[in-house]
């Protein structure tokens, strides 16, 4: 019973890229460059040409990288670089929450996967800029089946990642047990708007379902958002504004997170204000550059 009071809860839920010459401004700049081999470098940029990228980083004065062996480029900030670490801003997961995400969308050509309480598991990956998919699968050990959701997400950053707004479907089978209705297959779409950067942010949304070929007439409302309170460590919650069987209800976490460059680890609580039950969860993720 408590393994399906969980599994419910959960249901029922730029960086500019510098390939310029301008010497003047690539004087100023500061990057961290990712090589095809899965190394990191950071530094600041010296020199930029279609054949190779020039830093001086902390050990080397000028270390040279061709350009055939660069994935991905991106600038950072003067005291990110002057504390020599890897902005946690930079992580796929950043901007996601336990199960749901801000506004913004997962950077292009990176992903990650996440585990919360052994049963619920979340693959997310950025196609481009602007467009990112969500896969979640969840395990109902006691009656054996394995409800899943794809949610596509189309976001758009603005005024120096300070803004994003973002619209995603929510696309479900097997849900049988979670719905009112019985019903196995659930449609949802719902917009976000996120203020703030992606580790210092609030993220507010409104969503509307559909099952049974039926759409909702009591919109979904979620509040939720993220503060930076360490060098790797950041505070989150999600709270969500519903109706369950007919009763107003409000469904929330909070919990802290360990970032790093390749694992990251969540501690928390989750409530069930409907039902009055608190329940602590963990849950690790794995960044997939």
């Amino acid at each position: 019973m408590q393994l399906r009071t969980i599994t419910t809860l959960f249901l029922t839920l730029s960086c500019k890229v510098t390939f310029g010459q301008d010497t003047a401004r690539l004087q100023e700049a500061y990057v961290v460059v990712r090589t095809v081999d899965r190394n990191i470098f950071y530094g600041r940029l010296l020199r930029a040409d279609s054949t190779a990228v020039v830093l001086k980083t902390e050990v080397f004065p000028e270390l040279s990288i061709p350009r055939q062996g660069i994935r991905r480029m991106k600038s950072i900030e003067l005291d990110r670089f002057q504390s020599r670490t890897l902005p946690i801003s930079s992580l796929p997961i950043a901007g996601s929450y336990a199960l749901a995400s801000s506004a913004y969308g997962i950077p292009a050509g990176e992903g990650y996967f996440a585990n919360t309480l052994l049963f619920i598991s979340q693959l997310g990956v950025g196609f481009s800029d602007h467009f990112s998919l969500r896969a979640n699968l969840f395990f109902d050990f006691e009656e054996f089946f394995f409800p899943s959701l794809i949610i596509p997400k189309v976001s758009f950053p603005m005024r120096d990642n300070r803004l994003a707004i973002a619209f995603e479907g929510i696309f479900g089978r097997g849900l049988d047990n979670f719905t009112e209705d019985g019903s196995s297959n659930l449609i949802a779409f719902q917009g976000l708007v996120t203020v703030g950067s992606r580790m210092n942010h609030l993220t507010g949304g409104v969503g509307l379902g559909n099952t049974n070929r039926r759409w909702g007439y009591r919109p979904l409302f979620s509040a939720s958002g993220s503060v930076q309170i360490g060098e790797r460590w950041c505070l989150l919650t999600e709270n969500y504004f519903l109706h369950m069987y007919g009763e107003p209800s409000h469904i929330g976490n909070v919990f802290a997170r360990l970032y790093d460059h390749s694992v990251n680890f969540d501690f928390g609580l989750l409530a069930n204000f409907y039902e009055e039950i608190v329940l602590p969860f963990v849950g690790l993720s794995v960044n997939l550059h």
